[in-house]
């Protein structure tokens, strides 16, 4: 009698770990569905936000171009203000500027 307990106990054991791991197992497949398509939503956001920044660089790119051509002597005293400018900040620090003088010593 004991010994036929214990089979049951083991038994109804088996039973309850197999149904639990079946249920761990349907969770995990639901949670992977889920990551994948959260997943292929993310990839399709990412694919329309480059192509919506591809096409504004370009249209400025070309607001750019039309300036320059329309506008040569500005658009030449931009890039030298902004050419200097650029030294300036990337000077070293502490480093005043020098006098033509002190060049030459």
């Amino acid at each position: 009698m004991a010994m036929e307990q214990a089979h049951d106990a083991v038994s109804d054991a088996e039973q309850a770990l197999q149904s639990a791991t079946e249920r761990l197992a349907r969770a995990a497949h639901r949670a992977v569905d889920t990551l994948s398509e959260y997943g292929g939503q993310a990839e399709e956001r990412l694919r329309d936000t480059t192509q919506v920044a591809t096409e504004r660089s370009r249209e400025m790119i070309e607001q750019v171009r039309r300036y320059v051509e329309d506008h040569p002597v500005a658009a030449i005293a931009i890039a030298a203000g902004v050419g200097l400018m650029l030294g300036l900040l990337m000077r070293p620090s502490g480093s005043a500027p020098r006098s033509p003088d002190e060049a030459y010593e």
